[in-house]
């Protein structure tokens, strides 16, 4: 079945008009799996840095049951780029640390001064003002 529905997405005339392969092209143009490489001449703050958004992104904008999944990614991405074992997984685990200490962070409400504990919220869901329940 799933066969199926990819030769029928992926059909020139099919489905969304290739869109597997459109999906491809955009991989190409934008997902090169390439980022600052460790023998660069660049200050090891930024490199750690480059680790810091990598965590970020696998941490706060996917679900839990992908984490173990994101993380072993990020590490193989690293290790293409030329980052040693042992510096990967000390800014790993300090950026890992940070994320859970600073999970449930106080809200403060500017307009009426008032503390709520309340954990804080990672994604943002966009305004589509078009759109109206039927």
């Amino acid at each position: 079945k799933q066969q199926l529905l990819y030769e029928y997405y992926d059909a020139p005339a099919g489905g969304h008009q290739g869109i597997l392969r459109m999906i491809k092209r955009i991989r190409l143009l934008y997902d090169w799996g390439r980022f600052l490489n460790f023998n660069s001449n660049h200050p090891i703050a930024q490199k750690k840095g480059t680790i810091f958004s990598l965590v970020d992104r696998a941490f706060l904008l996917s679900d839990f049951k992908f984490h173990s999944k994101n993380l072993t990614f990020l590490i193989n991405i690293l290790l293409d780029n030329d980052y040693p074992l042992t510096f990967i997984f000390d800014t790993v685990n300090q950026r890992i640390k940070n994320l859970i200490k600073n999970r449930h962070l106080i809200h403060r409400d500017l307009a009426d001064n008032v503390c709520a504990n309340e954990s804080a919220s990672w994604l943002t869901a966009p305004f589509i003002p078009s759109y109206r329940k039927v």
